[in-house]
């Protein structure tokens, strides 16, 4: 297999270390929650663990008390609006939340995605995740966005359509698309598509229908499934009195059922599966039927506003829309089956966080600026605190300054894994920034315009910057210019045309706070074990 997403790579991959499982179930649970930040925090994890056991002459439980203090102070810094690499987030702007879509989808190598195929992409996942937000809060049995993948297909033929596509058997691809003639149903509101659903199996077979085992005889089981049949050709002759134009089976239909449905007029679908029914559900309003062996009562039918034959990708597929509806069809066409599979665990991760931001429009800077500052604002806070946090700790000076800088280095260590080369990075002094591709001599910084990683600040012609290598060794707490966040620069609006945002890279607030709370915490627990019992 191949990927670059941590939650695909880590269902494929067995650990018998019980420390390794510990680690990589909690960032599993992470990943549960929020689709996205596994391998921020499991890098940052290690690292605070290795960092922890490589200071020398203090303890692992005055580590671990200093890592379970600072975690709850870093959280409180970025859940403030005092942080200055919070930004505010206008969510109709849609040039930021494309930039946005852009930094998760360019994380993914294996996507294969970049320059007009990835503005494509991102553009599609945008209109389906709008597609799909309800006006007012209401209950919904799906996420609202069905994917449905095509492999062997360019990347540019992927696209979102408003309602369903379903594989339609009934009728062949090879004839091109052909008129459906369902009945309709006129209402108060205009003619629409009266549609029922069905949870069960048709297939005639008594045992699934009835929930009951029986012996006997052929002619007797025979009789009893003769006898089952019959009742779900009333149940379609209560369907025919509703006027139901559609019936859609989550199981099979016995043949002798499907004859008698093309007798009356009604478009079936039967095998459309379990993954399908939420959407299907969503989409007609309609309640699942339980059982055919009754006539199913008025609420329980749902209706569509139309329904047409479609061939796509040379298909065959009942395309089903309802005019008030959220749910939507993701086309998810990709050249390779690895392709596809990232791109459908990208998409769930995009769409997830999209859900996250129109909940909270905060986001962070990206690009690995968040994690440096983050150092800085460690460093700082224990200079500032250092007598406080010692007395709280019962620790000296010095080790709790090796617990802070071990902390420290661990954001940094997390920020040189999105920088191919960290000889070209450096460290911005004012703004605590990450910055890449810079003169040689800083000398020459003040003739050339560049803009941090995060693209949130810019130096122009006469702008200064004191640099930092963010390889270099000797920075330590001591030696840390203090951090003053007032006069850090901030930009709590985002503004402007498309071209303004090409650069941009924005990480999802609420799953870098729930990475570095769950880090830190497995931190403290592998810190804290001294034995375990595993079979060998």
């Amino acid at each position: 297999m191949l990927t670059s997403c941590s939650t695909r790579l880590l269902q494929s991959v067995s650990f018998s270390r019980p420390c390794l499982c510990l680690i990589v179930h909690n960032i599993q649970e992470h990943l549960n929650n929020h689709y996205d930040g596994g391998l921020l925090t499991g890098t940052l994890c290690l690292h605070l663990i290795k960092n922890a056991l490589d200071i020398p002459n203090v303890e692992r439980k005055y580590v671990r008390k200093a890592y379970e203090i600072l975690v709850n102070c870093v959280n409180d810094y970025i859940a403030s609006d005092a942080c200055p690499v919070r930004v505010n987030v206008d969510t109709s702007n849609v040039s930021v939340m494309l930039a946005f879509i852009r930094g998760i989808v360019s994380t993914k190598p294996v996507c294969d995605l970049r320059g007009v195929s990835l503005h494509h992409f991102c553009m599609v996942i945008l209109r389906a995740f709008l597609n799909s937000v309800p006006d007012v809060p209401k209950t919904f049995s799906s996420d609202r966005i069905f994917v449905l993948h095509f492999l062997k297909s360019d990347i540019m033929l992927t696209e979102v359509l408003e309602g369903l596509l379903i594989e339609f058997s009934e009728l062949s691809a090879l004839h091109g698309e052909q008129k459906l003639n369902p009945v309709f149903a006129t209402t108060t509101v205009g003619n629409v598509i009266k549609t029922a659903v069905v949870s069960i199996s048709m297939s005639g077979d008594a045992e699934e229908t009835l929930n009951a085992r029986y012996e006997g005889s052929m002619e007797l089981i025979q009789s009893a499934a003769d006898h089952i049949v019959s009742k779900m050709i009333a149940f379609v002759d209560s369907l025919v009195e509703r006027n139901v134009g559609l019936l859609l089976c989550q199981k099979v239909i016995h043949p002798k059922v499907k004859s008698y449905l093309r007798q009356r007029g009604i478009i079936f679908v039967d095998r459309i599966g379990l993954q399908l029914m939420p959407y299907v559900l969503d989409l007609t309003g309609a309640t699942a039927v339980t059982s055919v062996l009754v006539s199913p009562s008025e609420e329980y039918i749902g209706f569509l506003n139309s329904a047409d034959h479609r061939i796509v990708q040379n298909k065959s597929y009942l395309y089903l829309r309802q005019t008030n509806s959220f749910v939507c069809t993701l086309l998810l066409c990709a050249a390779w089956d690895e392709q596809l599979a990232e791109l459908t665990s990208v998409t769930k991760s995009v769409v997830h966080s999209l859900y996250e931001v129109l909940k909270k429009p905060v986001l962070l800077c990206g690009g690995g600026c968040w994690q440096i500052h983050m150092a800085s604002f460690v460093r700082h806070l224990v200079l500032e605190k250092e007598e406080e946090m010692g007395h709280k700790l019962h620790i000296s000076r010095a080790q709790l300054m090796a617990a802070a800088e071990s902390y420290a280095q661990s954001f940094e260590a997390v920020a040189r894994i999105l920088v191919p080369d960290i000889k070209d990075c450096w460290i911005d002094c004012e703004n605590w920034h990450l910055w890449q591709d810079l003169p040689d001599s800083t000398s020459s910084l003040q003739t050339k315009c560049f803009s941090c990683k995060c693209g949130l600040i810019v130096k122009s012609d006469g702008s200064a910057l004191n640099l930092q290598p963010l390889s270099g060794s000797g920075r330590n707490i001591q030696a840390h210019h203090q951090l003053i966040a007032g006069e850090c620069h901030r930009r709590p609006h985002l503004i402007g045309k498309h071209s303004c945002f090409e650069n941009l890279m924005l990480d999802s607030l609420e799953c870098v706070m729930s990475a570095i709370r769950t880090a830190a915490l497995m931190a403290c627990t592998v810190l804290s074990i001294t034995q375990f019992v595993h079979e060998s």
